[in-house]
């Protein structure tokens, strides 16, 4: 064992971290000054350190603690992911296989179903920050995903337009919850420089579904003798699998690393001491007014709610429509679902690579972004332009459109690390989900039936939009670098771990810190 992996983790907060406190206390910020902080407000992780202190002086490997949340906390969001991603899927390979004629819609009904999902998703994230600020976040998880399930397995029985789209809203309602439930999770255990490779682990799932969705398509639609149709008996199965996993992370996934059940007290003493110099607080429910204004008033946000929707909307355009738009090239169902396949493979290898540079190579996540984003342009122009007897290239474009995948999980991670202040930190992964919607709201839109079966307009709004992305992830670093630049000018170069003050677990934002920097 290297003897850089050996870390003792006494002294980070020492005597002075974990004294006596008064009910108010009086730090400083860089906005408003001196201000008076409710000790009341404390991060939960404090109170566990100062009531954890006798361990304070073992000796941990914090890499074999590190190893042990990864065998534990990743998986769980790796299938939470999954299956929340699949049914989305699911829409897409339905559609394909009757489910317009079987239902009978008409005109633009189905783009209509479509979009009632991210309708109700968009609606919902108005409250979900404040939320998951105030529940227990593993909990509600397992608990939504459950409901999630049934909702899945209701579809099946749907016989008309209404049934559907009451449905997919019930579904928006619980969907808007698992993306920023999982950005949350993510970065209780591990510090910025470390989050981006397990964000990558789950986020893979998306490719992955695409994959298993595609197998799962291919095989529903070889049932010819069952009594109804092969779309509903995929519905069914599925649900059923969301249903067993929602119990499963109720059970298994703690709410916060204090309540890791697979970690001894010292070892979450250990974790929380690793991640203080984050900046960004562990678990907090206590609502912070002023939070919402810092939101309000926080470029940053701005800039990754643009991008999401921006990249959103050329993604609902392909999630929703790229098995359809194969069909278009002549090929049948059956084809069309297993050559949607490699679609997934290409999206969740660009999501690894796209970790492992930043993590491993240090690449700035600003740059991987924008190359995603550049490979993502050169498929969908094939897509747009290349002549439409080329099936192979126009094939080929949709496979390398895919490649941008990693983009929406570098924003996640983006803002799960640079934003601080448990409200606002609610409030802004919400707005990545809101981005989302919007874009998947817009998208599908796109698509219309008059324009089958080339649907020019919507090949010509996937370039459009991923160029978009390009330039607005270029503005958010440079604004990135000249705010860093700009604090270590006032206050100098930011504090390292041994040198954090006890005001580390006040519930401050990430511009209320002097020693907060943004990594991009």
């Amino acid at each position: 064992m290297r003897a850089s992996h050996i870390r003792k983790m006494s002294g980070t907060f020492g005597s002075q971290s974990f004294g006596s406190w008064n009910k108010w206390k009086t730090v400083k910020t860089h906005i408003e000054g001196p201000v008076r902080v409710d000790t009341r407000q404390l991060d939960e992780a404090y109170d566990f350190l100062q009531q954890h202190a006798a361990t304070e002086n073992q000796v941990l490997d914090i890499a074999y603690v590190r190893r042990k949340i990864d065998r534990h906390i990743p998986v769980c969001l790796y299938f939470v992911y999954a299956i929340q991603s699949l049914d989305k899927f699911l829409f897409n390979y339905a559609v394909v296989m009757g489910m317009p004629e079987d239902l009978n819609l008409q005109g633009e009904q189905l783009n209509h179903a479509s979009a009632a999902l991210w309708e109700t998703y968009l609606g919902t994230t108005i409250i979900i920050g404040f939320v998951l600020n105030r529940v227990p976040i593993g909990k509600w998880l397992g608990g939504v995903l459950t409901i999630w399930g049934i909702l899945v397995t209701c579809t099946a029985a749907v016989q008309s337009y209404h049934g559907l789209v009451a449905l997919r809203v019930l579904m928006g309602i619980c969907d808007a919850t698992i993306p920023p439930a999982c950005m949350i999770i993510s970065s209780q255990y591990y510090r910025k420089d470390e989050q981006v490779i397990r964000y990558a682990g789950w986020y893979t799932s998306v490719g992955s579904a695409m994959i298993l969705g595609g197998l799962i398509s291919y095989g529903f639609q070889h049932l010819t003798t069952t009594a109804i149709e092969g779309w509903r008996v995929m519905y069914i199965v599925l649900g059923g699998i969301s249903i067993i996993i929602g119990i499963i992370t109720f059970i298994l996934l703690p709410d916060s690393p204090m309540q890791a059940w697979f970690l001894s007290d010292a070892e979450k003493s250990a974790v929380l001491k690793h991640v203080a110099i984050n900046g960004t607080g562990v678990s907090n429910r206590s609502f912070s007014s002023h939070h919402i204004i810092s939101v309000l008033r926080d470029p940053q946000l701005y800039f990754l709610t643009a991008g999401v929707i921006a990249v959103g909307i050329s993604a609902g355009i392909v999630t929703l429509y790229s098995t359809t738009l194969v069909r278009g090239f002549g090929y049948t169902p059956k084809e069309a679902a297993l050559l949607n396949m490699p679609s997934g493979l290409v999206g969740a290898t660009a999501v690894l690579i796209a970790g492992l540079c930043i993590r491993k190579l240090w690449i700035p996540r600003w740059a991987i972004f924008a190359a995603c984003n550049c490979c993502s342009i050169i498929g969908s122009a094939i897509m747009s332009f290349m002549p439409h007897s080329n099936r192979a290239a126009m094939l080929a474009g949709i496979y390398i459109a895919f490649a941008g995948m990693p983009t929406i999980m570098i924003s996640f991670q983006w803002t799960a690390a640079n934003v601080a202040g448990h409200t606002k930190r609610s409030i802004a992964v919400s707005l990545m989900s809101a981005g989302l919607a919007i874009g998947n709201i817009i998208g599908p839109y796109a698509v219309r039936q008059q324009d089958a079966p080339d649907f020019m307009p919507a090949r010509i709004t996937l370039v459009g939009t991923e160029a978009g992305a390009a330039v607005i992830v270029c503005c958010l670093a440079l604004y990135y670098m000249s705010i860093n630049n700009w604090r270590d000018k006032k206050w100098g170069r930011e504090v390292s771990v041994g040198a954090l003050h006890k005001d580390c677990w006040d519930n401050l934002t990430d511009g209320e810190r002097r020693g907060f920097r943004y990594v991009y």
